[in-house]
């Protein structure tokens, strides 16, 4: 599912105010059972509109015998 930026001001804007449904714009309408699933659709949405270029993949370990 692709998301847009609109949808992430409308989550923040439902958390910020104590709401747990929400009205997208293409028409649906999403009624969250906690603030913590609410909470949880913002941080999918965010991560999925970082662009793919900035993402880290893959960490590399640097080990040292500490001298």
């Amino acid at each position: 599912m692709s998301y847009s930026d609109a949808d992430l001001v409308k989550l923040r804007a439902a958390l910020s105010s104590g709401v747990r449904s929400v009205r997208f714009e293409d028409g649906r309408q999403v009624e969250y059972q906690t603030v913590a699933e609410l909470v949880q659709a913002i941080g999918i949405v965010e991560r999925a509109l970082i662009p793919a270029a900035s993402r880290v993949t893959h960490f590399n370990p640097v080990y040292s015998k500490g001298t």
